[in-house]
């Protein structure tokens, strides 16, 4: 009844050392490219927030212009001009309203009447470098090109629907 077990099944203090070392090594290496990976993911997301804005921005403009009747500025075809202004027709009075857009300290801005100027988008998300409205020659359509601080550029063309209403 005295047996004697040889059978030896574990690990030596050793090897559960040496498994520790590589487990660290590996550690060390994953746990930065973790964290690179979670800022760049965040950057990316804070640009495609900031594209975002601009195009609901975009689409705004687009659907506010499309109800408009007369181009005031840019005043000459194929100029362009950051400051855009036009009439358009308010429902169901018929009154005609000007409205402007505008380029002020990196936000889009509308401004309609003598009412107050609002940005249509914020310069921290989304800072606008340049905007540029080209009225076409026939003076029914505008041009509406968007650069942003990160060089990226929206361009989009806009019929007046109701041109000479």
């Amino acid at each position: 009844m005295n047996r004697k077990c040889n059978n030896q099944n574990g690990f030596t203090i050793i090897e559960l050392l040496a498994g520790l070392a590589v487990m660290t090594i590996m550690l060390s290496v994953a746990l930065p490219l973790l964290s690179n990976m979670a800022i760049i993911t965040a950057r990316g997301q804070q640009e495609n927030n900031g594209l975002q804005e601009v195009r609901w921005a975009l689409q705004l403009m687009t659907n506010d212009i499309r109800a408009g009747h007369v181009i005031a500025t840019p005043a000459t075809a194929n100029t362009g001009s950051a400051t855009f202004t036009f009439s358009r027709w308010n429902f169901p009075d018929s009154a005609s309203t000007s409205v402007t857009y505008s380029l002020v300290k990196n936000e889009l801005c509308r401004q309609a009447g003598s009412g107050a100027r609002r940005p249509l988008t914020d310069g921290g998300r989304a800072p606008i470098k340049n905007v540029t409205f080209r009225k076409s020659v026939d003076g029914k359509n505008v041009t509406i090109a968007i650069t942003l601080a990160n060089g990226k550029k929206m361009q989009q063309t806009v019929n007046l629907l109701n041109e000479g209403k």
